[in-house]
């Protein structure tokens, strides 16, 4: 942990106590009235033990034997028992509860041994709790004043008590040790005022016998010193020395700030310091180390030292030899040191909030070091650390002792946790309305730097940015407070016009020539006002007040009440300003899913909002959620187990995840790092998931990782109350009155290096991970290669080969390899636009030194260098991609000539999925329907069947249905007769496949949709040993097209259905002249929506007047199936394009999936069942992946070209903006996948075509009616760059979403007659395109 809060100490005597258990420095302090809290170290919790029974605990002891800790509140006692220490899960368990009915107050215990505890108010009490017998009171006296302080001595013979006031400390011996006659004898210490504590000397070890020695610590500033020295003595113990801590220190200066009549005093054991200098002996090794030496001369007289401080500096140390030792030597007092430098603050009043107690021991973790523990009644316990050679040297130091740790809290527990702009401090509310303000120190630790207690109910509070001032929301007002000091002050309450207020916001400030600072108030309504606020001068503290502004006064109302009722409405103010107001952005979703995002403008009285865009997300929702900056929505479904991540501006579910072993989601938190990365953290009851940003990736459904899921109830058993976010990425969270600080873990990351093949293991941060992982990718990435080489861009793909091939060729090993090559920036974006943006006009000599390469020879030696690169960018696994990325290129540069660029993408996904680099591998892989899209466009169809399968027969693949299935052969293949002949492949290949038995079972549906009853026939004729033989070769004889023998097929059809015999159904169906029924047995039983197509166009054809059939699956069951994928547009796109709606495909390219898929989405949501109700997951067709933009950009750009030659580039081809829309939304997935390199080219490169009259010019165009991207795509277009390259060309600047409604004049063939042009949308111009995105 970063940083521990554990909460309030107890004021009181025993609240906090150390011991050495076994070699573990145990610390216990009494926290929260009810919880004790076990450290080992100051920030390391071994335990909070919570006592459910208790309200507020009074006292703790720990058994320095058995490490049992015992602990009550004012009448009954709670004993502890260590466990699980031998296996490394060390816990304390309730073994005891001890209750006295006649005892109204406990204040005091103490251990005698390991198996009786001493319990002291009252009245004292002696219990035994030998064994496993149930504790019994063996011992008990009354007292005539309760008792305030009562200890064991170590030998267990003596007992020191004291009242609260009392000048008399009482010595009880023990005159009798058996456990039916235990008797005690009293004696008295007599004080000249108050005794304020006591403490027994500790012994080295528990075997070692010595005298007793007591020390008594007086309000006079007396330390007085008692041991048993006369056996003869009225009394048992008798004074050998005494301390007078005011004269010990005396002021070196006369200035008032040195001079300090306060003085605290601690004893510092031998054993401690003896077991320090020893320590120090073998850390040390400088033989001239003065300090080092006096620190020896010190620890061999083996003395007692006794340490008094001023709060000042000063330290004065005394040293007690001799004293009650059996070789009854006279005790001696020794001043060991007066130094300054100590710089250890403690409080100067004479209050009881002012008082303080100090206890010191030795770090075993740490070679000679000093811990001290500053108990103040205030209400915190401050750790200062130093080494015992400078604590004890003389001479002067500046800095003996550093200030490591403060433990402190809250009385009552945290309800919530208010975070500052900066991430670096925070305000933590609890129910009784105390407000604590947290700041990070110089070392990361938790340092209270205000306290607030307010008189009205706190619901909310924020902290504004740079005076240190914070709002406080009540249910009825709003208040003002200073925060710049220890006690804040309430500046000025008002109350508000509105009842029921929700929360509060903090706002950046308007500009940085006012003082004012501005927030948001949100009602339950929906409402929302903001208000300024003109925080006092800092030099006279005065509140600004004049004619022109109040100090806090509201200065706009938005009313969202009166839209569309949602349930949750957050409120995101952007940081752009807009003259005097401000342009914010207000998210609301609804139980039924329903996202809106509304342009919220707020100025004067009457603000208004602007609905911007929805997203139906199809989902039952809770009212937990919370928005990033208007970018990222995490929302918690209505199970309160589910959380998903979407992103607004793609309109796609980017992460949803289950927490089935967690409680319910109580609330979620955002987090953005200083490289605008973000995180969120979900909390739970008793645990907190952290989930961070990843890239876009192509292989995973999630682009959200859940990095860490932290349990709690180790560390306390309080429920969390909140939880805020640190710089950089440590989480605060409110346990009860606690708060804790952890972590992130990061990560181990397998480094090779590049001079050796020893592979290494390296730490790195959770910020250093999440930077990480959403890093751009290099230029040679495997994934930016890939990308060109399936849209065709073959050039800017070599260039890229022979780069990296050029950067390896002189590589050695040892030498950095550089995977970021800014020269082939002009081979992605293309020269003029690389010269216009960096003023260069030369052009740059081409890196191969202008002789061609022959690529064969570059893969060898690609191949055989790619190992040695030791980059972090690359990952082993990546390199084997690489490799195959290179060959692959190759073959499809080979290709270029037989095949087209829609044939060469389908090319690219068929030798990715049939695994190019491993010619030994059987299995290929689904294609996906953008391949399958791009085949179908293709116009050089029968030169690519001739290329499949060649690669199929060197493979040894038999052309089955499930490999027809793989490749998709049957959506794309338009020629109706090789579709028949390769189905009849399918026929053959499916009876041959079982070749010990053949069955006709097994071809009858492919046959009979052929419409090849007769060879079925005679292959059911040549078989032998099927039983159904006889019966199946008369049925076939008779002749189908009468009604009789239809029917007849149609019932065994159903029987076969029942058995489940589906697919031999299905073939019966169509036996019996039934399609639909064949087409729905393969759809819904077989679930082979391919199978069903196949059959359709097989039986029917693609241009028969009655396609009910092949209609219903374009228009219905294409569209149902497609939600459960995330191909899904490119589903609907292959439906479109079989129909040749080339509109209609332009639509599912750039509209937004929840608004093409809205009626499948609802449909499927009507017929759900329970158990799909309560699952409640995103559909897989708004996954992000579904926008993967590659071959969407190919796609539309054909698309485009097509409607510009046929002349239908008008306004019902695509609606305003809508293009805009699309390359922003492709640019915004480039960028978050880490491609920014194919962004760039993307902004860069794009044209637009404006809507006019287009002249048909002479174009070729294929035989499916679509025009080559490289040769069609520039019909009538006009490039965005064109106004920005050529300067003496008049730019055009119209913002995206305007429409011209001006009528202009153009005079066509010399003529002068002017022609107003339809009413269009004109795209921006690309430099307000670049500006969007950095470029």
């Amino acid at each position: 942990m970063r940083s521990i809060l554990p909460g309030r100490p107890q004021s009181s005597r025993q609240a906090l106590s150390t011991v050495n258990w076994d070699g573990l420095r145990v610390v216990k302090a009494y926290i929260s009235g009810n919880t004790v809290i076990v450290f080992n170290g100051r920030r390391e919790i071994l335990q909070s033990i919570l006592v459910d029974d208790a309200d507020d605990l009074a006292a703790l002891t720990i058994e320095e034997e058995t490490g049992q800790i015992a602990t009550c509140d004012k009448g009954v006692t709670y004993v502890y028992l260590p466990l699980g220490r031998d296996y490394g899960d060390l816990r304390w368990y309730r073994a005891h509860t001890l209750t006295t009915e006649d005892e109204p107050a406990i204040s005091s215990l103490s251990w005698g041994s390991s198996s009786e505890l001493l319990v002291a108010g009252q009245r004292l009490t002696l219990w035994n709790l030998a064994g496993g017998e149930t504790p019994q009171a063996i011992w008990s006296s009354n007292v005539s004043t309760p008792v305030s302080v009562a200890c064991f001595s170590p030998d267990a013979g003596l007992i020191a008590s004291c009242g609260q006031h009392d000048r008399v400390a009482k010595v009880w011996r023990r005159l009798s040790y058996e456990q039916d006659s235990t008797r005690f004898d009293i004696s008295y210490l007599p004080h000249p005022s108050a005794v304020l504590n006591m403490l027994w000397r500790n012994s080295w070890h528990h075997e070692q016998n010595l005298e007793n020695l007591l020390y008594t610590f007086c309000a006079d500033n007396q330390i007085r010193i008692w041991a048993h020295l006369d056996h003869h003595a009225y009394t048992t113990l008798q004074k050998v020395a005494t301390i007078d801590a005011n004269i010990s220190i005396q002021p070196r200066r006369l200035s008032m700030g040195s001079i300090s009549k306060s003085r605290t005093s601690f004893i510092l054991a031998s054993r401690d310091l003896a077991q320090a200098a020893g320590r120090a002996l073998h850390t040390y090794r400088q033989a001239s180390d003065h300090a080092l030496e006096h620190l020896i001369e010190i620890a061999n007289r083996s003395p007692e030292v006794c340490v008094i401080l001023d709060g000042r500096g000063h330290m004065s140390s005394w040293g007690i030899q001799n004293a009650g030792l059996k070789n009854k030597l006279p005790a001696e007092k020794s001043n060991l040191a007066l130094v300054d430098g100590v710089d250890i603050a403690l409080p100067s009043g004479n209050s009881v909030d002012e008082f303080a107690q100090i206890h010191a021991f030795a770090n075993n973790d740490v070679s000679a070091s000093l811990c001290i523990l500053v108990h103040s009644y205030s209400g915190q316990i401050d750790w200062y650390q130093g080494s015992f050679v400078d604590f004890f040297d003389t001479a002067v130091r500046p800095r003996r002792t550093q200030h490591v740790a403060c433990w402190s809290g809250h009385d009552f527990a945290i309800d919530r946790m208010v975070s500052a702009a900066d991430s670096r401090s925070f305000l933590s509310l609890t129910d009784e309305d105390q407000v604590i303000l947290w700041s990070q120190g110089a070392t990361e630790t938790l340092v209270r730097s205000s306290e607030a207690h307010s008189d009205y109910a706190v619901l909310d509070a924020a902290l504004l940015d740079q005076h240190g001032f914070a709002v406080f929301l009540h249910p009825e007002a709003i208040s003002l407070w200073d925060m710049r000091s220890i006690h804040a002050k309430l500046i000025l309450l008002q109350e508000l016009d509105r009842t029921k207020p929700k929360s509060v916001q903090q706002l950046t400030r308007s500009t940085s020539l006012h003082r004012s600072e501005d927030f948001l108030l949100l009602y339950e309504n929906g409402d929302v006002e903001q208000y300024s606020v003109y925080p006092p001068d800092s030099e006279s503290g005065k509140v600004e007040s004049n004619d022109y502004h109040e100090p806090l006064c509201c200065t706009a109302y938005l009313g969202l009440s009166d839209l569309q009722r949602t349930d949750t409405v957050e409120l995101f103010i952007s940081p752009w300003k807009l003259s005097s107001r401000r342009a914010g952005t207000t998210i609301s979703w609804s139980e039924s899913g329903l996202v809106q995002v509304f342009d919220a403008c707020l100025g004067g009285k009457a603000g208004n909002a602007r609905l911007i865009s929805r997203l139906a997300t199809q989902l039952r929702l809770s009212n937990i959620g919370s928005c990033l900056s208007g970018r990222f929505l995490a929302l918690v479904h209505a199970d309160y187990r589910t959380v998903s991540v979407w992103d607004v501006n793609q309109g796609t579910c980017a992460f949803a995840y289950t927490f089935s072993d967690l409680d319910l989601v109580q609330e979620l938190y955002w987090h953005t790092t200083s490289d605008g990365l973000s995180m969120l953290a979900v909390q739970f009851a008793y645990s907190i998931a952290t989930i961070s940003q990843e890239r876009y990736k192509l292989d995973d459904t999630l682009a959200w990782k859940l990095q860490q899921v932290i349990p709690t109830r180790r560390h306390s058993g309080h429920v969390i109350g909140s939880l805020c976010w640190l710089e950089p990425c440590h989480i605060a969270v409110g346990l009860g009155n606690q708060i804790l600080t952890f972590d992130l873990e990061g990560a181990r990351y397998e480094i090779q290096a590049s001079d050796s093949d020893e592979k290494t293991k390296a730490n790195i941060t959770a910020e250093q991970q999440l930077r990480l992982r959403n890093s751009s990718l290099p230029i040679f990435s495997p994934r930016i290669l890939g990308d060109l080489l399936q849209v065709g861009q073959y050039s800017a793909a070599r260039a890229i080969i022979e780069g990296l091939h050029n950067e390896l060729r002189f590589h050695t090993s040892g030498e950095p390899v550089s995977l970021n090559d800014g020269s082939l920036l002009e081979c992605l974006v293309g020269k003029p636009w690389l010269h216009a943006l960096t003023n260069e006009g030369a052009q740059s000599p081409p890196r191969n030194g202008g002789m061609d390469i022959d690529l064969e020879d570059v893969q060898s030696q690609i191949d055989e260098k790619i190992p040695m690169i030791a980059s972090w960018q690359i990952q082993a696994s990546q390199q084997g991609e690489l490799r195959g990325l290179v060959s692959l290129g190759i073959e499809l540069m080979r290709e270029q000539k037989s095949l087209d660029a829609s044939a060469l993408t389908y090319v690219y996904h068929f030798l990715v999925a049939l695994g190019k680099d491993d010619p030994t591998t059987p299995n290929i892989e689904p294609l996906p329907y953008s391949a399958i899209v791009h085949a179908s466009l293709s116009n050089t169809q029968d030169a690519l069947l001739r290329f499949i399968d060649g690669h199929l027969e060197d493979r040894n693949i038999k052309f089955t249905w499930s490999t027809a299935r793989i490749l998709g052969i049957f959506l794309w293949v338009a020629d109706l007769e090789t579709l028949k002949i390769y189905f009849e492949s399918v026929a053959r290949a499916e009876y041959n496949r079982n070749t010990e038995g053949r069955n006709p079972v097994d071809c009858s549906l492919y046959y009979l949709a052929l419409d090849k009853k007769a060879i079925l026939q005679s292959l059911w004729r040549r078989t032998v040993g099927v039983r159904e033989r006889e019966n199946t070769m008369k049925l076939l004889a008779h002749d189908f097209r009468e009604q009789r023998w239809k029917s007849t097929a149609l019932k065994n059809a159903y029987a076969l259905l029942s058995k489940r015999r589906f697919e031999y159904g299905a073939a019966f169906f169509l036996l019996g002249g039934s399609l639909s029924d064949a087409v729905n047995v393969c759809v819904n039983q077989l679930h082979d929506v391919q199978l069903a197509i196949a059959i359709a166009r097989v039986w029917q054809g693609d241009s028969a007047p009655q396609q009910q059939v092949m209609g219903n699956l374009l228009d219905k069951t294409m569209l149902d199936l497609a939600i459960d994928t995330h191909e899904a547009r490119w589903m609907a796109i292959w439906a479109c394009t079989h129909r040749q709606d080339w509109i209609g495909s332009l639509s599912y390219v750039v509209k937004p999936t929840d608004v093409l898929f809205e009626a499948q989405f609802d449909a499927r949501r009507a017929s759900e069942s329970d158990e799909q109700k309560k699952r409640n997951l995103p559909f897989a067709a708004m996954n992000y992946r579904v926008n993967e933009p590659t071959l969407l950009i190919n796609l539309y750009k054909q698309l485009r070209a097509k409607l510009v030659y046929a002349g239908q580039w008008t306004e019902d081809a695509i609606a305003p903006g809508q293009e805009w829309d699309f390359v922003t939304r492709c640019v915004q997935w480039y960028v978050r996948a880490g491609m920014d390199w194919l962004a760039l080219r993307l902004v860069a490169t794009w044209e637009f075509v404006e809507w006019q009259e287009i002249r048909r010019e002479e174009s070729t165009t294929t035989a499916r009616g679509l025009v080559d991207v490289d040769t069609g795509a520039n019909v009538g277009q006009k490039s965005a760059l064109d106004d920005w390259l050529v300067p003496d060309k008049p730019a055009t600047q119209i913002s995206a979403g305007a429409v011209d409604t001006k009528t202009q004049e153009r005079n066509e063939e010399g003529k002068a007659k002017p022609k107003p042009p339809p009413t269009q949308f004109i795209e921006p111009s690309a430099d307000s395109l670049l500006d969007s995105f950095g470029f």
